[in-house]
């Protein structure tokens, strides 16, 4: 399980998808909550099921105490690393920005230690040359810290880098206060990394790989005594012997995967649903195991909880169906449904106008062997269910 902590737009949220193994759940947090929204709408274009996408401080994350196996806290900082490329980093920059920037960045540290299992890694970030929200970030965390250490990426790329000359250690002795920590601390702290624009393409970062060491009697979340019970089954709505909402709500999703896309995806089966309001969600075991999901998330401004597979409609009027998501077009994989299209149709789609069409149903719209979004075709005429608010 892995935190993005400070994740809008995205970027670093899909690389690291990308890059975790099958089974993984990657949880992606913005703080700022117009720049989650930009985030949310950004993963749900990775088209992937295991990630949540959550709008909180990093403080509301205290019941998922050593919850999560890696960190990414790239921290908001005084943007020095930014001169160059962003005309307003330089007219921001103040030495109290830099003061200030620091202390958040140590509230931060502080919160991503208690959330990390032992044995984990937390990646600290910046985009600043500023000395003390890098290294001395670091020292002054590893001083309160002990169970931490800075290691060296073994990634082949990382270390031919810093052959090459291209990724420099870090400056201890660059910190105001460095006389102040133990040499042992300093040491450590050369084994950071830090970017020169002047060394390679780019423009001024810095980044430290942190090791929390195994600990004994630390127990992971999900069998700690005391962890609050999940709720009793959900009892079916109405009279005696109807299904439940969420079941209705997962009937109508399988026999919508078996018309459409050619049967239930497996990763359906690690995942839990869930209805929020009339949407049905389908979060990932990884965050709430067996348990109710609402339970997991409980505290938590969830903004994607996992996939969002649909909206079920028509209950009430005795002849249910489920609305198929964006979300799930984009990550439905193999043998969907699909009308292949020319790049001016792939415009067109993309700007919210039908298509011509002899099929029927529900179908994905697909460019060059990517999904686009969702169509629904009858008449002649590909109806089109792309977003509107993606519209363009």
């Amino acid at each position: 399980v892995m935190l993005d902590l400070c994740a809008a737009p995205g970027g670093k949220s899909t690389l690291c998808r990308s890059a975790l193994p099958e089974g993984s759940l990657l949880v992606a947090n913005e703080v700022m909550r117009n720049r989650s929204q930009v985030l949310a709408e950004n993963l749900i274009k990775w088209g992937h099921p295991e990630v949540v996408v959550t709008n909180n401080d990093p403080a509301d994350f205290t019941e998922l105490i050593h919850l999560f196996d890696v960190i990414l806290t790239d921290v908001p900082c005084s943007g020095e690393g930014m001169f160059r490329k962003e005309a307003d980093a330089v007219t921001m920059w103040s030495p109290e920005n830099v003061a200030l920037c620091a202390a958040r960045q140590g509230e931060i540290l502080e919160e991503a230690a208690k959330m990390l299992r032992a044995g984990g890694y937390l990646v600290y970030s910046t985009c600043t040359f500023a000395p003390a929200e890098n290294e001395g970030a670091v020292m002054r965390f590893l001083s309160r810290h002990p169970e931490f250490e800075v290691v060296r990426s073994a990634e082949d790329a990382v270390i031919e880098s810093r052959e090459r000359g291209l990724l420099d250690s870090g400056r201890p002795e660059w910190e105001e206060e460095y006389g102040q920590f133990p040499a042992r601390i300093a040491k450590q702290v050369q084994d950071t990394y830090r970017v020169f624009p002047h060394h390679c393409d780019g423009e001024g970062h810095f980044a430290a790989l942190l090791h929390k060491r195994e600990e004994v009697g630390e127990v992971p979340l999900s069998s700690k005594e005391g962890k609050k019970k999940s709720r009793k089954p959900e009892k079916p709505s109405g009279g005696k012997g109807k299904p439940a909402p969420v079941s209705v709500a997962v009937k109508l999703l399988e026999e919508f995967c078996r018309e459409v896309m050619g049967g239930i995806p497996s990763w359906v089966g690690e995942t839990v649903p869930c209805l929020f309001g009339d949407k049905l969600y389908l979060v990932p075991k990884a965050l709430c195991g067996e348990s109710d999901p609402t339970e997991a998330l409980k505290g938590i401004r969830v903004l994607r909880a996992g996939l969002c597979a649909g909206t079920v409609v028509g209950l009430d009027k005795g002849r249910g169906r489920l609305e198929p998501d964006h979300a799930l077009a984009l990550c439905a994989g193999a043998g969907i449904r699909t009308l292949t299209v020319n790049y001016d149709s792939a415009v067109a789609y993309l700007r919210g106008e039908t298509l011509p069409c002899e099929l029927r149903g529900w179908h994905t719209v697909s460019y060059c062997g990517l999904p686009l979004g969702w169509g629904k075709a009858s008449d002649g005429v590909m109806k089109n269910h792309y977003p509107k608010g993606l519209r363009r």
